[in-house]
């Protein structure tokens, strides 16, 4: 029977522009590539109905997802087009490829998950979030631990129960370090009013019960510690003492970092005591927090590091007094541009055009 002529067909497939597409009671990916399949003869331009099936039902193009798995198995260079094809995906399809992709080896899996990462951070257009929210749940730790990374400019509040229950449940350190830090984002945004009040309770009280249940010592400690520091609370400003007091180096950055990120100008007396540390790490995140505080009065306390014996400490010390300001710093680094330390010289002239870069890419 020729599809075109019977009543049913008609009623089953709607026209649509010059073509026909799956019955909508098709949900499942496989019912309709067949369809589309079964259709094309009797379809030359299938391809746009079946692009409106794809935006309203949430289902990719036929076969898309296994020609890109099958690129990713066999090692294939992918293009610029086929991370377009995963861009804004909603829910039902961004599962599927994950489904898909779980077929491959933990090493294939994770170059494609870093390589979405990348993508995302060269191409502004580019979505991934629905991608990466699917592959939280990988049984790979690297690939949650990177998944959860991949999330990092996502400000959906409904990841805050998801990463909530990813620090307290995740067998990896790793992995629930990583939801620590994306957790200290939406402290900072409920911090700022950005976040509805309800979730700053949960937010203070998940981070507080794995800093309880893990030692002081432990990178999960000092990562919480960080994640919390904007919120104002009693046992907070404890906390951070204690980590700036202590005698392992990583607390004392851990505690200069949780005072720049509580953006609270009454640590400045504390910042400015480890501006002497005996570490040029814990001097440089020192510097670093003067500036994050941008008070005038760090100025001087500064300008001596401008000589310090460490590149990364006398850099960060030109780029916080940078971020201070002021006529009496810019006359400071307009001498530091005739410095012998070519790095410092460019890095100075660097700093007074208003480009953007990290110290690192300097050393």
């Amino acid at each position: 029977m020729n599809p075109m002529s019977s009543g049913y067909c008609q009623n089953a497939y709607p026209r649509l522009g010059d073509g026909w597409v799956a019955p909508l009671h098709m949900r499942n990916i496989c019912e309709v590539r067949l369809a589309v399949l079964g259709l094309a003869w009797v379809c030359p331009v299938w391809y746009k109905s079946y692009a409106y099936y794809h935006e309203r039902y949430g289902v990719a193009k036929p076969m898309a997802f296994e020609i890109l798995i099958e690129r990713v198995r066999v090692g294939d260079e992918l293009e610029h087009e086929h991370f377009t094809e995963l861009s804004d995906l909603p829910p039902s399809a961004a599962h599927s490829l994950v489904d898909a992709l779980a077929t491959l080896e933990a090493e294939k899996r994770r170059e494609f998950t870093l390589q979405l990462i990348s993508t995302a951070n060269d191409d502004v257009s580019m979505d991934f979030n629905q991608v990466f929210i699917a592959l939280i749940r990988d049984a790979d730790y690297i690939i949650r631990s990177l998944a959860i990374s991949g999330l990092w400019e996502c400000e959906r509040s409904s990841l805050v129960g998801d990463f909530i229950a990813i620090i307290g449940d995740d067998s990896s350190d790793t992995v629930r370090i990583s939801a620590a830090i994306a957790l200290g984002r939406f402290v900072m945004l409920a911090a700022n009013g950005k976040l509805d009040n309800t979730y700053t309770e949960r937010l203070e009280l998940a981070l507080m019960d794995a800093m309880d249940h893990s030692d002081l010592f432990d990178d999960l400690w000092r990562h919480c510690l960080e994640a919390v520091a904007p919120l104002s609370a009693e046992w907070i400003t404890a906390a951070i003492k204690q980590a700036l007091v202590s005698e392992e180096y990583l607390l004392r950055i851990s505690g200069l970092q949780a005072v720049s990120r509580s953006a609270e100008e009454a640590w400045l007396p504390w910042i400015l005591g480890h501006l002497k540390d005996p570490e040029n790490s814990v001097r440089a995140k020192a510097a670093e927090a003067c500036g994050e505080l941008g008070s005038d009065e760090a100025v001087l306390y500064l300008l001596p590091l401008v000589h310090d014996e460490s590149t990364e400490v006398r850099l960060t010390a030109i780029k916080s007094l940078a971020t201070i300001g002021g006529d009496f710093v810019n006359k400071i680094l307009l001498e530091q541009q005739d410095s012998e330390d070519e790095v410092v010289a460019e890095f100075a002239k660097r700093v007074l055009n208003g480009e953007e870069f990290e110290e690192d890419t300097m050393l």
